[in-house]
């Protein structure tokens, strides 16, 4: 079987496990350490959130077993994307934001050579913006955050990257196109495929570990780099 028969088969396993995966899969990790070991956890059976010295140790044996011949954060979607990875730890947001700079190139939806597989259970990760407690012009932040928040100025930033809109009714102005515009008619059919609008939703959230963790974590990548 190909690569998407064993995703489909297989989930997370077909990323771990070199011997369920077609014979020399191209694989690379997200460089980003907690993503690393909640992806090992789940793989595992295990709460991504839940540390332990002995979780930390598991996922290194796993993470030594996957065969990753690469480690990056943004380069992964372009190597996918350019054929030089087979196989990747990447979001929902970094597929689209390279089936974005595609259609717009002129490529065709339907002839696009990549695609993303999310598995059963899966993680799941917001980005947010927030006001420090020292910070001098606090009504100017709540402004910038307000303007962000209109509808019609976060269709626009929408435009601009792959990662799903928060705001409901930007997201009914990208789904609800109809139209002629082949641009429109793309973002929304992306949207409606991938970011589809149920309560099924399936992301695991992942917690803010103590700095301490983060820097256990990332002493155990190093070491999987320098061991591999």
């Amino acid at each position: 079987p190909g690569l998407k028969e064993a995703l489909e088969t297989y989930q997370w396993q077909a990323y771990f496990d070199q011997d369920v995966r077609p014979q020399g899969t191209r694989t690379g990790m997200y460089d980003v350490p907690q993503y690393a070991f909640a992806a090992a956890m789940i793989y595992n059976g295990i709460d991504p959130n839940e540390y332990s010295k002995a979780n930390e140790e598991l996922a290194y044996e796993t993470i030594m077993d996957a065969g990753f011949v690469t480690w990056a954060d943004d380069q992964l979607k372009k190597s996918i994307a350019a054929d030089n990875l087979d196989l990747a730890f990447t979001w929902t947001g970094d597929f689209l934001d390279m089936l974005f700079v595609a259609l717009s190139e002129g490529e065709d939806y339907d002839s696009i050579s990549y695609n993303i597989f999310i598995p059963d259970t899966t993680l799941a990760f917001m980005d947010a913006m927030v006001i420090p407690h020292n910070a001098r012009h606090v009504d100017l932040a709540h402004e910038f955050i307000n303007w962000f928040l209109d509808p019609e100025i976060a269709y626009l930033n929408a435009s601009s990257i792959g990662y799903a809109t928060p705001l409901q009714n930007t997201y009914d102005m990208i789904t609800g196109y109809v139209g002629e515009d082949q641009w429109l008619t793309d973002w929304a059919r992306a949207y409606n495929e991938y970011y589809a609008d149920t309560p099924d939703f399936r992301g695991i959230p992942l917690a803010n570990l103590d700095q301490e963790i983060i820097s256990s974590l990332t002493l155990m990548v190093n070491n999987v780099k320098t061991n591999s």
